[in-house]
């Protein structure tokens, strides 16, 4: 099989920081092409602070979008 060269995996979050922390543990396991993209969505248990514990090179292909403008 040929080797995963880029794949992006876009997540929603909003209020599931256990659910978050068991993904990141996952997400360590994925090889250097995924890249990774959390939008938190104004939860009250802010994704940051769970992604924060997530290993340096798995940060480096990690980004974090929050969204704080409420809009029905």
């Amino acid at each position: 099989s040929q080797p995963l060269e880029a794949l992006t995996l876009v997540l929603p979050y909003y209020r599931q920081p256990l659910m978050l922390a068991r993904q990141v543990q996952e997400w360590e396991k994925f090889p250097p092409g995924v890249q990774i993209i959390v939008v938190d969505d104004g939860s009250p248990e802010p994704a940051l602070e769970v992604l924060a514990h997530a290993s340096a090179a798995l940060r480096a292909r990690l980004r974090l979008y929050r969204i704080t403008v409420d809009i029905p």
